[in-house]
């Protein structure tokens, strides 16, 4: 929360190997067919692994896998959408497996670790790296006509959510995504087996669905905001501009002609913002659901859209305790309804961190409005808000973690005392003490009568809400303190061992799962189960650990880079703009280090904190924009931090200062001063074009940067 949905997860650094457990990238050699295998993963000497490919060739082609541990198979291809084998490593190492079809070869890297040689918490970090892999490799098999649709098809979904279907091509996409596994941001094809056949087809699938919504004035304002996104010319009669939303049920009456829109859209979003790729544009889909108009629309284009149209859903009735809040229908105006929240809350943040913008009117209307009237006072979070916080409604676990969601959102410190009567609420529930003795009845039960643990959707909106607002312990949890270094009551660890207990047939070939036999199989929610939705819930509740320890040398003298783009006058920006910084988790040896949590924080003229999880070069990108008084410059301090903020590994501090325009013309490196130097940085950028209307390298103005505008700053030198 992406800043796209947070996951804070805690990094057990533990320097065993000199190969890091994580996600990579597969490669295959080139020619006119491609054979991709899975992305590098770690096992286990003790359990079976499945190894597995794909390829374009035909069925009936022959193949042969060997295992890097001198062990081999082969055959026919049966299946090549999934052609997968079993083996079990005998030896503990780092075994490089390779599956050989016609002419086309690939290969993936396999470390085996030897459990009994391994302390508490590096089996646990391994066994948590296992799982993931496990759980992305079930929702692999199980997309929907999966063999029929490969690898012709476009696009690809996964049974929907009972009642609900366009959640799931979203939900899964984001659970990819957030994984590492993203688009190139631009127009050319992904390379890996997931980012081709898994998150590129899930976006299409999206992108497909869209339908277009005419947005028109609300009493709160206008919804039509951002670049790219309205006002415009195209929208039908009074529309001030085009929306997009995901509407896929086929019943309509009255006032629900959009019957879940308000819960289907937020998914869009999501995994629209998780991309990584907002300059890339809908080449491969007809955009059938908007009669072809989001084709050759930018990512970033159609999010703002979809964020406008969420915003044009919020309720606008000036009576009743609905107002600013959100029903299962877009713009229904009723009352607020908890569970739609909550996805609201996730689409809207996720959306924001992208770079979308959004209405000023929401977060004052949620915060004046729906907020404040379902908060309860013990703590608990209406189902549909009533104004009276005496009185709950229909409250549970999970519509607790929404309302934290919505107070972080609304802007509620942590020290509120309603979001510390949230965390009393769910810590008293935390292990489902009996609900009637608390003096609160739990409605909604989840699948095999829990509230909490098993019950997927609140599991994940905890999750959500306890990582925003960065809560590590919770009194009630009464976990044990370890392995290694997780203290006692650390929710997150807690939640992470019931997933590792109970995660179905892992080691099979069709395994990977939460769907044990009840009581301890993973639940969607109190209306449903969908085992795609729920091994999504798990996999974006996971984060991989990493075993090497990242260098703290290294990253406090070259871990943070910054610019608009990196290469182009780093140390100042005009007021009020974007900036942004990258940040680097590497090893002593140079080696990128994927699945790092690296947090930032800014202080000085702006006071902002983020954080991402390295990809799988190492990096995570963090972008803000100066929020300081524009008719004054001003200086930041930025700095990175490998986990938490205040953490003990440090990068190198930055210094970004902030230009009042026309001040700054010519003075491309903002030291008050027009010189050689800045001369030089001109005629370095000579023909690209200008990062906006106050670049000082554009002297004269005119959106390029070229020969004119290093005359024109010539004769504006200052005397010496």
């Amino acid at each position: 929360m992406s800043r796209i949905l947070l996951k804070l997860a805690r990094r057990r650094a533990v320097a065993l190997f000199t190969a890091c457990v994580g996600l990579f990238l597969s490669s295959a050699t080139a020619a006119s067919a491609e054979t991709l295998m899975m992305p590098n993963r770690p096992t286990l000497t003790t359990v079976n692994t499945v190894v597995w490919g794909v390829t374009t060739q035909a069925n009936g082609t022959a193949y042969t896998i060997t295992y890097g541990d001198g062990n081999s198979d082969n055959g026919n291809v049966a299946d090549r959408s999934y052609i997968a084998f079993d083996h079990t490593y005998a030896l503990a190492g780092t075994y490089t497996a390779a599956l050989t079809i016609g002419a086309e070869s690939a290969t993936v890297v396999i470390q085996a670790f030897n459990p009994g040689a391994l302390t508490a918490e590096a089996l646990r970090g391994v066994n948590i790296n296992r799982a993931i892999e496990d759980g992305l490799r079930y929702l692999w098999v199980n997309q929907t006509a999966r063999a029929a649709n490969f690898p012709s098809s476009p696009t690809t979904t996964w049974t929907g959510i009972a009642g609900f279907d366009g959640p799931a091509a979203g939900l899964v996409t984001l659970a990819f995504e957030n994984h590492g596994y993203k688009l190139p941001n631009d127009n050319s094809a992904p390379t890996g087996l997931y980012e081709k056949y898994i998150v590129r087809r899930g976006l299409n699938q999206i992108l497909n669905s869209l339908k277009t919504l005419n947005l028109d004035m609300q009493p709160a304002g206008s919804p039509c905001v951002g670049s790219g996104a309205g006002p415009d010319p195209d929208g039908a009669g009074p529309a001030l501009c085009v929306g997009l939303m995901v509407n896929q049920e086929s019943n309509s009456a009255g006032n629900f002609q959009f019957t879940h829109s308000s819960y289907e859209t937020p998914f869009a979003a999501s995994a629209l913002g998780a991309s990584g790729a907002p300059a890339r544009t809908v080449n491969e889909v007809p955009g059938t659901n908007s009669a072809g108009y989001v084709v050759g629309k930018t990512y970033a284009e159609i999010l703002q859209r979809v964020a406008n149209a969420i915003a044009w859903g919020q309720q606008e009735s000036t009576a009743g305790s609905g107002r600013g809040g959100w029903y299962y229908a877009l713009n229904y105006q009723s009352a607020s309804d908890g569970s739609t929240v909550g996805w609201v809350m996730l689409g809207l943040l996720d959306a924001e961190a992208a770079g979308a913008t959004l209405p000023p009117f929401v977060r004052a209307e949620w915060t004046a409005n729906a907020l404040v009237n379902a908060i309860n006072t013990d703590g608990s979070f209406d189902y549909q808000s009533n104004s009276n916080s005496a009185s709950p409604s229909s409250v549970n676990v999970a519509k607790a973690g929404v309302g934290l969601q919505g107070m972080f959102f609304g802007g509620l410190a942590l020290g509120d005392a309603r979001a510390q009567n949230a965390l009393t609420y769910i810590g008293n529930r935390w292990n489902e003490q009996n609900p009637v003795s608390l003096g609160t009845t739990q409605s909604f039960i989840c699948q095999g009568g829990r509230f909490n643990k098993g019950c997927g959707y609140a599991m994940f909106n905890v999750f959500k809400g306890f990582k925003l607002y960065g809560i590590s312990t919770l009194p009630g949890v009464g976990r044990a303190a370890g392995p290694g270094a997780i203290p006692a009551d650390d929710w997150y660890a807690d939640y992470v061992d019931w997933l590792l207990q109970f995660q179905t047939n892992p080691t099979t070939q069709t395994g990977g799962n939460w769907a044990a036999p009840a009581p301890n199989n993973l639940g969607f929610s109190s209306q449903t189960t969908n085992e795609a939705a729920e091994a999504a819930l798990a996999e974006l509740i996971l984060s991989p650990v990493v075993l090497i320890q990242p260098d703290p040398e290294t990253f406090s003298s070259v871990g943070l880079k910054q610019g608009n783009p990196l290469s182009i006058n780093p140390m100042s920006n005009p007021v009020g703009t974007q900036h942004t910084v990258v940040a680097k988790a590497e090893s002593s040896g140079g080696q990128a280090i994927p699945g790092v949590t690296i947090s930032f924080k800014v202080s000085g003229r702006n006071a902002t904190t983020g954080s991402g999880q390295s990809a799988a070069d190492g990096t995570v990108s963090f972008s803000y924009t100066d929020a300081g008084n524009l008719n004054a410059s001003g200086d930041d301090n930025i700095q990175a931090f490998i986990g938490q903020v205040g953490s003990n590994i440090a990068s190198n501090t930055l210094v970004k200062h902030w230009v009042v325009a026309g001040a700054a013309r010519c003075d491309a490196n903002a030291d008050g001063k027009v010189d050689q130097t800045d001369l030089n940085m001109i005629r370095a950028a000579n023909g690209q074009t200008a990062s906006g209307p106050n670049d000082p390298r554009d002297g004269n103005g005119d959106g390029v940067i070229n020969v004119m505008d290093y005359r024109y700053c010539q004769f504006r030198l200052t005397p010496q």
